[in-house]
């Protein structure tokens, strides 16, 4: 007998919930990279995703001062489960700092792939934020191709991407639960899948 078979069960799922967690895996991100698309310096440009919408996650990055690194991090919340969490304040009050960071994770309709886009420049915040609106609104997750497209920036060219919505998804059953899988879970106030390094493609988020 082991002094350990009388375990109060609140301990149980503590240390369960932990060793979960600690076995995910990091997804890949779907970076932009002159003028295309990569996960792992693979080029996706054209391809079809399902934007799993319902598992998308928000929370705060905290800036330096030249907007070239991130000093802090949030912890993200799923936003299907979860009102948008309070922009924080630096010590001296500041809130100019911090910046809203969504993360939409993607799933490769043929493959079942899993990777990670996130707001990091103004074009993928509004990409995400018009997938999140079609969901809300038809209650499908929708399927999106990666796509450039040209577009001016203080009255210059310049190409940008773009997640153009071509269907609803209406398999349920063939789509990952990403909180069910071995990817992380982002709800209930966890860490979202990834993390956030020198793999941002832009010094300035927004």
């Amino acid at each position: 007998m082991s002094k350990f078979d009388q375990m109060p069960k609140e301990i149980e799922e503590r240390i369960l919930r932990l060793g979960r967690k600690a076995q995910t895996k990091s997804l890949p991100f779907v970076k932009w990279k002159d003028g295309t698309f990569e996960i792992n310096d693979r080029s996706v440009l054209h391809s079809q995703w399902i934007a799993l919408a319902d598992q998308a996650t928000a929370g705060w990055v905290r800036w330096n001062s030249n907007f070239t690194k991130v000093e802090q991090k949030t912890p993200t919340v799923c936003i299907y489960e979860h009102d948008e969490p309070a922009r924080p304040m630096t010590p001296d009050g500041s809130k100019n700092m911090w910046r809203l960071q969504l993360e939409l994770p993607l799933q490769q309709i043929e493959t079942s792939e899993l990777a990670l886009f996130t707001s990091n420049t103004e074009w993928a915040r509004q990409a995400i934020g018009t997938v999140l609106e079609y969901f809300a609104k038809t209650h499908r997750r929708p399927i999106v191709q990666l796509e450039a497209r040209e577009a001016i920036k203080d009255d210059k060219p310049m190409v940008v991407g773009a997640l153009d919505i071509v269907a609803p998804d209406e398999g349920d059953d063939f789509v990952i639960d990403i909180t069910r899988s071995g990817t992380p879970a982002a709800g209930n106030g966890a860490a979202a899948p990834g993390s956030k390094s020198s793999d941002m493609d832009d010094n300035i988020p927004f």
